[in-house]
């Protein structure tokens, strides 16, 4: 600090008392007027502690500090970033809002923060957009955190953050609003597969606007924690790959709402029939969609298949369509709720080797699930009650079984026929139950019981048209004979069988076994032929899938 004004003394010059008396007003006149920039020069050397006295001081005009740029102490916000050093950092004070237009972050390793949603980054009137943006080069290591990012509604088609073929990319607490475009945006550098990877969201909310809320078209690696998308125009999520030479590849959304969207909530699909690796490990975890016009959640659709799917726990009551549409080779659909929806409540047309188990589809307005077309897909233990149950045209090697709901179409829980049926002569009953074909599995165990059972004479068991096990019967009313069938394969290890083994409470079984030829993917029919002179009737008959045994 440089103090002007006093009196300097010559060698051997005595100190007077109007010397003296000078030197204290000069520096009394210093100390009342405050020391001003021309009084420093930097660096200050000095050190030690700074007390304040617990009072609140604003430094004015410092740009920076530690690499840290000061945006409002420049004209523009491209300024305050093309200042930023690699390694540095663009701040947004506190209760600040700075108009920019197409804003690029040219270099790696920068990060723009503020204090929070008063920390403000407002998009100019009549702006073309994006808000920022990235080079397309190959950048690393951006993040944008403690933000408002606001489009005002501002132009036509204005994007809020366009991430350009980035690797490590990190968007946390920010707030987005009333983008006239896509509010974020992955994408490559203008070719396909030089997609941005290793992208991070979190706590992100976004409402409003005239586009979806986060579009990706390339992109390997993304975890999407907590995002809240409200009031889209758009899909809230929409990853559409224009080629297959594009990614959708290794994604995790969790712990996302959508609410009052105006197309799809979540929407990510391929871009062929088959399913490839390059829009592949994709999983849904608590997820929540409420009030979309469109598909709450879309996983693939039967022109463009994913591959190695999985939607667990996620929610979409009342849905205006389906409520759930897989399109996958591979994949998991667990312990989703998804009650009340307008069309189907799970839809995995042309699934392959697709497991659907645990979810609560009832009071669908169609099928609880529609399986048409889909190859060794497995429907199990679903809640299906007041729908059209399980459609499986055209299906291969449908398992579904277990389902509540969809009793009468197959041989899910136990098939039960109370009716009675009455032989006075050699013939069949009239009795006739089949299971579906692919509703067996190698392993499974089957129990057919037929109690209730009068009269004198010889009922057989037929299955797919052949004898299978005989019982006699007497003149003692509600008899029960039980056969129970196991699924292999035969000697030869041709097809499967249906094998009959000794179970019969009441030994009335009269032979030890029978095999069947029989293929998995083949109905099976049973049926029951009285041979008698008397009368004999039958009173009810008990179809069970005991499961892999």
């Amino acid at each position: 600090m440089a103090i002007t004004g006093l009196t300097r003394l010559n060698v051997k010059q005595l100190l007077t008392s109007t010397i003296w008396n000078s030197l204290i007003d000069v520096l009394e006149a210093k100390f009342s007027s405050g020391v001003n920039q021309n009084d420093l020069t930097w660096p200050v050397l000095a050190k030690g502690d700074i007390d304040f006295q617990q009072q609140s001081y604003t430094i004015k005009g410092l740009r920076t500090f530690w690499k840290v740029i000061n945006a409002s102490e420049y004209a523009t916000l491209d300024a305050a970033i093309a200042a930023a050093p690699s390694g540095g950092a663009v701040f947004i004070p506190p209760n600040t809002t700075i108009s920019a237009n197409n804003v690029s972050i040219a270099s790696s390793n920068v990060t723009v923060f503020g204090a929070g949603p008063t920390s403000v980054i407002k998009i100019t009137a009549a702006a073309t957009g994006p808000l920022l943006t990235t080079a397309t080069s190959g950048l690393s290591d951006i993040v944008l955190m403690n933000l408002m990012l606001d489009g005002t509604g501002a132009g036509a088609g204005a994007i809020g953050v366009s991430a350009k073929r980035i690797t490590r990319f990190v968007m946390v607490n920010v707030v987005m609003k009333a983008f006239t475009g896509d509010f974020i945006v992955l994408t490559n550098g203008g070719v396909a597969g030089q997609s941005c990877a290793d992208v991070y969201l979190s706590n992100i909310y976004c409402t409003g606007g005239s586009d979806n809320h986060l579009f990706v078209d390339d992109v390997s690696g993304l975890i999407i924690n907590g995002f809240a998308s409200k009031s889209a125009t758009g899909d809230a999520i929409s990853m559409v790959p224009p080629s297959s030479a594009n990614l959708i590849q290794d994604i995790l959304i969790a712990n996302m709402r959508v609410q009052s969207g105006g197309a799809k909530g979540i929407r990510i699909i391929g871009s062929g029939a088959a399913g490839i690796d390059a829009h592949s490990r994709i999983k849904l975890s608590n997820c929540h969609v409420v009030s979309c016009t469109g598909l709450p959640y879309e996983l693939g659709n039967t022109a463009a298949l994913l591959k190695d799917v999985q939607a667990v726990n996620c929610f979409a009551p009342a849905s205006l369509s389906d409520a759930m549409r897989v399109a996958t080779n591979r994949g998991e659909v667990v312990s989703c709720h998804l009650p009340a929806a307008t069309s189907d409540g799970i839809d995995i047309t042309n699934s392959v080797d697709l497991w659907v188990h645990g979810n609560n589809c009832q009071d669908a307005g169609a099928y609880g699930i529609n399986a048409t077309s889909t190859t060794d897909c497995t429907v199990t233990g679903n809640n299906l009650r007041d729908t059209g149950g399980v459609n499986r045209t055209t299906s291969t090697n449908l398992r579904a079984v277990e389902n509540v709901g969809d009793e009468g179409a197959t041989v899910s829980n136990t098939f039960t026929d109370v009716a009675s049926y009455i032989r006075t002569a050699t013939g069949d009953f009239g009795f006739s139950h089949t299971i579906p074909g692919g509703t067996l599995r190698l392993g499974d165990a089957l129990r057919i019981t037929v109690n209730g059972v009068s009269g004198i004479g010889t009922v057989e068991l037929r299955i797919g048209g052949l004898g299978f096990g005989t019982f006699v019967t007497d003149t003692t009313a509600d008899s029960e004979t039980v056969f129970t069938i196991r699924v292999g394969t035969d000697v030869g290890g041709t097809g499967g069988i249906a094998r009959q083994t000794r179970d019969d409470d009441l030994a009335r079984v009269s032979t030890t076994s029978q095999v069947i030829a029989w293929s998995t993917d083949k109905a099976i029919t049973f049926q029951c032929t009285a041979y008698t002179s008397g009368s004999i009737t039958l009173n009810r008959i008990f179809v069970e899938l005991l499961g892999a045994k």
